[in-house]
Order: structure tokens, then sequence, then C-alpha cells
């Protein structure tokens, strides 16, 4: 998302008498803090335990903002000189920023609409939607034809999806004409608050959209929408309130997707049922799910955390699945056995990959020296760790129940070829 810098004033909702300068600062890396020139904390007063529910403001511009979750993180005196005098600073962090809207208590925060836009959603939709030609007979002439993609729309049980576009046409005096597309998921959904469609749809379409990309893919921007705050005169036109907060990871400047493990193109007639599908997969399988995206998303983690993340997504996801009381052995088989076919040269001789998967997990849980020299290190436990991210990448995308025709082409290209511990 954008960083921004904002200041304004701002006020509690009891008291809108008692205002304070500050500055409300933003960035995916730190994310949401507000400095202030003045305390809303009387001197004597303690600090309020669960820090502000709701705070509000006006930025210098004259925008309304709203602030939820703000926990106090440090204030000081400044004194001025030998006047005798000061006056109190204080920092606090802010869970989400709202900017378009006024909502005096955290009950107010609901919204029954969003649009949201994707680092690789483009990627994934593969849209190219335009063509050069020369016009026949004249080579000084050259046409250029631009298609506005079509409307697609997802039912699914928690709301219904649909893929935004928008294009601006550029003209540059003298020096040509530039336009651009963007792409953008607009949800319709029951009244929930921010939290619920977090989970609801935020970290449902990220992680979908990283496992079909093999790439962690970051919210670049966030509007909501609430019935409360509509067009003045129009009450049928409903205007967006931009939402900031920190996302799990800081991911930059991102590339584009060459390899795709699967496109909306190859999945476009079943898309409703494989995102409904995927909806209750991200809820059934939760706990197996936020610790294989952890290491999707935080590539600088540490290689032996990664591993023991890995392999604990996978026994809790054959756990769930079959509700038995295997052991981590006969869990890791079973799963092997399901997705040997789609990797094979990620995981080589099985019975091997199993006992070497086995005997490397001990060693990592209990830190046993005379379980050492059985486990893997350095290199080769990054490849090994490959190879069970994918064989648990293998694994959520045949609960997807795409077209068959698809599974034993994913990872055959090159650029997956390279992966896994036998490349080490």
């Amino acid at each position: 998302m954008e960083s921004i810098t904002q200041p304004g004033i701002w006020w509690l909702p009891d008291n809108p008498t008692k205002t304070i300068a500050g500055t409300l600062t933003f960035s995916d890396k730190e994310g949401a803090y507000i400095d202030f020139i003045g305390s809303f904390r009387g001197r004597d007063e303690p600090f309020p335990k669960d820090g502000y529910p709701v705070i509000l403001g006006s930025t210098t511009k004259g925008e309304p903002v709203t602030l939820q979750s703000a926990i106090i993180h440090g204030e000081s005196s400044v004194s001025l000189g030998h006047s005798g005098n000061e006056f109190r600073t204080q920092r606090l962090y802010v869970n989400y920023a709202f900017f378009g809207a006024h909502f005096q208590t955290p009950d107010d925060i609901r919204f029954h609409k969003a649009d949201i836009a994707l680092s690789h959603l483009q990627d994934w939709l593969g849209y190219r939607n335009y063509e050069t030609e020369y016009v026949e007979g004249d080579l000084n002439q050259l046409r250029v034809t631009y298609t506005l993609p079509r409307l697609v729309s997802v039912a699914t049980h928690k709301g219904t999806i649909t893929v935004s576009h928008r294009h601006q046409v550029i003209e540059q005096f003298k020096r040509g004409i530039e336009v651009k597309q963007s792409v953008s998921l607009v949800i319709e959904a029951s009244e929930m608050s921010f939290r619920d469609w977090h989970s609801n749809f935020i970290y449902p379409l990220q992680t979908f959209l990283t496992l079909a990309t093999n790439k962690w893919n970051s919210v670049h921007r966030f509007c909501l929408f609430s019935q409360q705050y509509t067009l003045p005169g129009h009450a049928e036109i409903e205007l967006p309130i931009e939402a900031y907060f920190q996302p799990y990871n800081h991911a930059g400047e991102q590339e584009v997707v060459h390899n795709p493990l699967f496109t909306f193109e190859q999945v476009k007639d079943d898309i409703s049922g494989i995102m409904d599908r995927w909806l209750n997969i991200i809820e059934k399988y939760q706990p197996s799910c936020e610790l294989f995206f952890s290491v999707m998303l935080t590539p600088r983690m540490y290689i032996d955390n990664q591993f023991l993340n890995l392999v604990q997504a996978a026994e809790s996801f054959h756990r769930i699945k079959t509700g038995n009381n295997d052991r981590f052995l006969q869990r890791i088989e079973a799963l092997v056995e399901d997705t040997w076919s789609m990797i094979p040269w990620m995981i080589g001789d099985r019975k091997e990959f199993i006992k070497t998967v086995r005997d490397t997990r001990n060693y990592y849980t209990h830190r046993d020296l005379a379980g050492r020299s059985r486990a893997l290190h350095g290199e080769e436990l990054n490849g090994l760790a490959e190879s069970i991210k994918f064989m648990l990448h293998a694994v959520l995308l045949k609960e997807l129940l795409l077209p068959p025709d698809l599974y034993n082409g994913m990872f055959r290209n090159g650029h997956y070829q390279s992966y896994g511990w036998r490349n080490r």
C-alpha cells in the first residue's frame, strides 16, 4: 500500500472539543502510527489499559479519518527552558486507519462492499487487451486497438467477487499517448467488521493468488463502502473509504509472474466452484495454511524455522483431513503417496525422502546431538524444505479439484525442475 504522512487535528468521540495536533504516518514496513503534540490523558490520569478504541481526525486537506485500536507506545515531556512550562508528546500505534469517514464507535465500523487491488492479480488473469498493426498500404500509419476486458463475476457462499477494470488514456502533447489499465476485485457481502473482512476475504484472496502464481501477493489498495456514507444528494452512490493496515509482509517492488502454476484462463469454466472451495479450505485447514503461507511470505525466515513450520503444516493438514491418530511418519508417507506423481523429481526415492524428513524433523525439534549426523543442514536442508513446500503446494492444489489435465503438467516446466532436495 502507498506510504502516507498526514498532519491534522485529532479528538476522542466523547470529547470533540479537546483537539490535539498530530501527524499520522503509514508504511507497509512499519504499519500506522501517530505522533501527537499533547495528550488525551490528564497529567494525573492513568494510562488507558487497552488504549483508545476510536480516535477521530481531520487532515490539513479537510479529509475525515477514523483510527481504530490505537495503543500508546510512549509519552514524554518537553521542557520550555527557564519558563518552567512544558508540553507532552505521545506516540500511538494504530491497527486500522480509515480515510473518508468518521465512525463514533467500534460497532459502527462495518462495511458491506470492498474493492481490493492485489499485486499479481493482473498476471494471473493474463489479459493482453491490445493489438498493433500497420495500416494496409501505408507503413507510416500504425493502428493500436484496445479492447476492454469482459466482466467476470464469481458467486461464493460468502459473497460475490467481481473482476473490475479501469483504464486511463494520457495524452502527452507532441510526445504520444499512454494507456494504463488497472485491475481489482470488487466484493459484495453481508455487512461485517474490518477484522471479518480480513479473515473472510483479504487473506483468502491473497493466499489463493499466491497458490496459483507461487509468488506472495500483497495488497496494493483496499477501499471499503458503508451505507452510512453516500454522496450528498445521491443516497445510491456510496463514497469509498480507503483502509490502511499493516500487511503480513513488506513486499516492495514485485516482479512480473512468468510461471504461474495455473491461470484464470485454465480454470474459468469452474471459477465459482474453485473460489468457493478455496474459501472452505482456508477455513477448514486454517492452522496448516497459516504455517505454510508464513514460509511463502517470509522468504528471509531462518531455514530451520522454515523447515519446522512446513513439517508442522504437513502434519496438521493430514490430521485435520483424516481425523486419525497416525504417527508423524505415517502422515508424511500418505502425503508423499498423494503428491508424488506431480513432483517426482523433488522427492526422488520415496522411502529415503520420508526417512530423511523424519530424522531431520526429530533433530531440529529435540536438538538431540546423537541425531545430528542423520539430519540435513545448510543447502541440503534448504532443498529438503523446498521439497516439502512444493508437496504441500500440491496437496492444497488437489483439494481445489482443478481440471484433472492440469495437475501433471503444473510443475513440469523448466523453472521448477531445479527445485528440491535432490538438486542441492
